[in-house]
């Protein structure tokens, strides 16, 4: 493995485990979870943090534009549809036209990550088009999006998630061109710690908190302005965290690169089984929400686990269902 993606891969791993713990915990607590300190400082940074990620090993600009994109059709869009047609068939509740339209139902993550890519490719086709820099191009693209998603009321297609995490996945891409991370010393690295703890500390998925009150803004701006600058401190203090402390190799930091690698796999299976695993652990955990929502994580972790390795050995099931 290449050095600079061992920080990557272990990050990456690292976020996974928070997004199943998370899912835990919102599955145990339902809406109640919003009021929790722990999901909050989970949901406050972990999705941009995966999207900047992505951003970061963007291809340099050049051509097989094309090319990229129908590897990144195989990569994410081929799982999406068979994970999300499992999904169909084991859950009567869902909807099967939701796969296209409503894609949150489903895998959301994979439809808006191939969606950015494409976005950002069609942006760099524009800068190469016009002649101009491709920094102009893609965050006139991240503007119109933003625009777009903040004035008005659709939400079809996974549309406000893609305008949403463009601009996690551009920040990614700029950390990486102008090495940005490496310019953080330790002294303003602590300084946007206490300030990302804060932040995550107010964070709310669905309220501002008190102290950001501007009457002549609406409520929706201030929201998305405010969960934006927590979210963009985070990804600055876990992947500069990620680079100088889990860019080395040993057993712990292998095992986070290793659920990195198939942290697809992790996202999708635990998705699946999350929900029927939940009625079994609460009926024989009853009582404590905290031993409900460890119980619940570890059994999901592991059964992912499992899944992994019973599709590992078939180049078929990699293919569709891992998408490599």
């Amino acid at each position: 493995m290449r050095n600079r993606l061992v920080w990557a891969d272990s990050l990456k791993g690292a976020l996974m485990l928070l997004v199943m713990l998370g899912h835990s915990i919102q599955y145990v607590e339902g809406e109640t979870c919003y009021e929790n300190h722990l999901w909050n400082f989970i949901y406050s940074f972990h999705m941009p943090v995966f999207m900047a990620i992505s951003g970061y090993f963007a291809p340099g600009n050049g051509g097989g534009k094309l090319l990229t994109i129908q590897k990144r059709f195989i990569q994410l869009l081929v799982p999406y549809f068979s994970w999300s047609l499992l999904w169909y068939v084991t859950d009567s509740t869902k909807q099967i036209r939701d796969i296209v339209l409503l894609p949150d139902r489903y895998y959301w993550f994979l439809w808006v990550l191939f969606f950015i890519n494409v976005l950002f490719m069609v942006s760099r086709l524009i800068a190469d088009k016009l002649r101009i820099s491709e920094e102009i191009a893609i965050f006139s693209m991240a503007f119109c999006l933003i625009i777009f998603m903040v004035t008005s009321n659709f939400r079809l297609f996974g549309f406000q998630f893609i305008s949403y995490y463009f601009l996690f996945y551009v920040l990614g891409y700029l950390m990486s061109k102008y090495n940005i991370l490496s310019r953080i010393n330790f002294t303003f690295w602590l300084f946007l710690f206490l300030l990302w703890l804060v932040l995550a500390w107010n964070w709310n998925m669905h309220k501002l908190p008190v102290w950001v009150n501007i009457s002549f803004i609406p409520s929706s701006i201030l929201q998305f302005v405010y969960r934006g600058c927590t979210a963009i401190v985070g990804l600055l203090v876990f992947q500069k965290m990620a680079m100088s402390f889990m860019n080395k190799k040993d057993k712990y930091i292998d095992s986070f690169c290793w659920i990195g690698r198939y942290s697809l796999c992790f996202y999708t299976a635990h998705l699946l089984i999350i929900k029927p695993i939940k009625s079994i652990i609460i009926d024989i955990t009853y009582g404590s929400l905290i031993l409900q929502e460890s119980v619940l994580f570890l059994t999901i972790a592991i059964l992912s686990f499992v899944v992994i390795k019973i599709i590992l050995p078939s180049r078929i099931l990699t293919t569709v269902l891992m998408g490599k």
